[in-house]
């Protein structure tokens, strides 16, 4: 047999080789009359079956053919091809099955035997199953990319002789040539933790290897989130004021940045609220705008994380001033404050936003934030205007010319964590009996700058935890001082951030979905709190999701907002709508 000859094109051809070798003598005997050359006036009748397979003995591998012939031997000493005619059967289909045309397969391991019956005539032949041999491994992808942060699940598979393929993943051995770069999970989960690579990450199973080269590239933007997620304001030509919103990018490795001032903000409807390249937005008329903010390739609005700006109807009708008839000596300055109140009964502080006079610039000056200062003593009026709602208020500053004998400065004793700022306020008291702030008209000064600064207005912004107080004083130059004691403490939460913004799971598949939750302390600095015994997850939904430390499960079709919670600071993360399918 040629060695890429088919088997049964093989058999069939012998078979009638053999027919042609026994019809020829028959044929023999010249022509015409009866009684010719055999003498044997009767059909011929069947002898035996004989099974012919192209290999001897039969093998097969699991999952492969391997065909039989059934050769039917006559007493006439002919044999005939009777393959398509018998019945073929197995000894045992579980170890192989055979069809009709005589064509076996191996389904397991073992040792059958096949049998062909013609009419009560039976051949039989032995048929040996072999388990496939493991040739080569295969892990996908070979080559991987991964942001910091970033996990993605590597397969192993198995090929064997019998060209079958199996998922092996969960069965072989996992390994990470850099398991601080790139570790890797039983179960071929790779997580990139730190930029580099290329790292080498191995499957190992029945002494074959293979393995995949994995680059670590940097952290890249995964969700941007807009603070306040709601503002609601009159019009500016109403009096309305403007709102500062924040843009927060949530990275690929957990970490927050601030973004205001790098993102691209948009209004939905510029005609209702304009916002500008630093993020503040003014409404123009009344209705509704969403507020959104992209960085890095990546939308507050794909993430769900956008304001909603509202523009009410609200006019601003009064103004008011405070202090209202205050007793101002000569010398420091007095910082003034003027509310706004609205035709839907709202207020707000308008400080920044109005328009500051005095009646008498001989008698006391102001400046645009408001403080005013005595030039000489006297009664001036003090005046805010808002001239777009032509709305305005004044009020009365007494300038006297008293002196002072003595400083305050409040809280006496005082913490401040690290990053965060603590006001402090220098109060004068004058010779007659009158008490004024005089925190902008001091110099402030730290005993220990290196654990605590303060400002010109007497701000002071903790630098270093340390258990040692800080003494802040305030003196006026002429030697009248006063000090308080500051004392900085470690840094706390001031804001959460969870990732991802939302999700989708599918209960056909996976019903868990991990979140992370990052805390940003008040030095700048971040930490993972997701399993933090502080941290308190929340469900709005339970009945179709759960949440603890961290880990989503969907309990039945429907939607939840999941939010995570500080508790000794009670900082609250945004939601995170979680949305669950079939």
């Amino acid at each position: 047999m040629n060695a890429k000859q088919n088997p049964l094109d093989f058999l069939r051809t012998k078979g009638l080789m053999i027919l042609l070798l026994v019809a020829i003598p028959a044929c023999g005997g010249g022509g015409g009359g009866s009684g010719g050359g055999s003498g044997n006036s009767g059909s011929p009748v069947l002898r035996s079956i004989t099974l012919d397979s192209a290999t001897l003995p039969a093998t097969v591998q699991v999952g492969l053919n391997h065909p039989f012939l059934a050769n039917g031997n006559y007493s006439d000493g002919t044999s005939q091809d009777m393959t398509g005619t018998v019945t073929w059967a197995s000894s045992d289909p579980a170890i192989a099955t055979v069809g009709a045309d005589g064509i076996s397969t191996g389904v397991s391991a073992g040792v059958v035997t096949i049998t062909a019956d013609g009419g009560g005539v039976q051949g039989a032949a032995t048929l040996t199953v072999e388990a496939p041999v493991l040739q080569t491994i295969l892990v996908m992808p070979g080559v991987v990319s991964l942001a910091k942060g970033v996990t993605t699940q590597l397969q192993a598979i198995a090929a064997y002789s019998n060209g079958t393929s199996v998922d092996i993943t969960t069965a072989a051995l996992w390994g990470s040539s850099d398991g601080l770069t790139a570790p890797v999970s039983a179960a071929g989960g790779v997580t990139a933790l730190a930029v580099g690579g290329p790292v080498t990450v191995n499957a190992q199973f029945s002494g074959l290897s293979a393995g995949s080269r994995v680059t670590v590239t940097g952290a890249v933007v995964r969700s941007i989130g807009v603070s306040p997620p709601a503002a609601s304001v009159a019009a500016l030509a109403a009096g309305g004021l403007p709102v500062q919103f924040t843009a927060t990018a949530v990275y690929s490795d957990g970490s927050l940045k601030d973004v205001t001032g790098q993102a691209a903000w948009t209004s939905s409807a510029p005609p209702i609220a304009a916002v500008n390249t630093t993020g503040v937005a003014t409404g123009q008329l009344a209705g509704y705008a969403v507020i959104s903010a992209d960085f890095g390739g990546v939308s507050s609005l794909t993430s769900q994380e956008s304001a909603l700006f509202t523009v009410t109807q609200a006019v601003l009708q009064s103004l008011s001033i405070t202090p209202a008839g205050a007793v101002l000596p000569l010398g420091p300055t007095l910082q003034m404050k003027a509310a706004g109140g609205y035709s839907d009964g709202t207020t707000a502080d308008l400080t920044p936003w109005v328009v500051w006079s005095v009646g008498d610039p001989a008698l006391a000056s102001i400046t645009p934030g408001g403080k005013v200062q005595g030039v000489a003593p006297g009664v001036v009026a003090v005046t805010a205007a808002h001239p777009a709602a032509g709305v305005s208020f004044s009020t009365d500053v007494t300038i006297v010319a008293a002196r002072l004998e003595t400083i305050t400065v409040t809280p006496q004793t005082a913490g401040v964590a690290k990053g965060l700022t603590l006001l402090l306020t220098a109060t004068g008291s004058y010779s007659d009996g009158s008490t004024a702030d005089i925190s902008t008209g001091v110099s402030w000064t730290s005993s220990n700058p290196a654990l605590a600064v303060v400002n010109g207005t007497g701000l002071v912004t903790g630098v270093l935890d340390n258990p040692a107080p800080v003494a802040i004083t305030a003196a006026d130059g002429s030697g009248i001082a006063a000090s308080a004691l500051v004392t900085v403490t470690p840094p706390s939460i001031v804001k959460i951030g969870v990732s991802p913004g939302r999700a989708r799971i599918r209960l056909s598949r996976s019903p868990t979905k991990k979140l992370t939750a990052i805390a940003v302390l008040s030095d700048g600095s971040t930490r993972d709190i997701t399993v933090a015994p502080a941290t308190l997850w929340t469900s709005s939904n339970p009945a179709a999701v759960s949440v603890s430390g961290g880990l989503v499960t969907a309990n039945a079709t429907g939607s939840a907002v999941v939010t995570a919670q500080d508790g000794p600071s009670g900082v609250i993360s945004r939601q995170v709508k979680i949305s669950v399918t079939r």
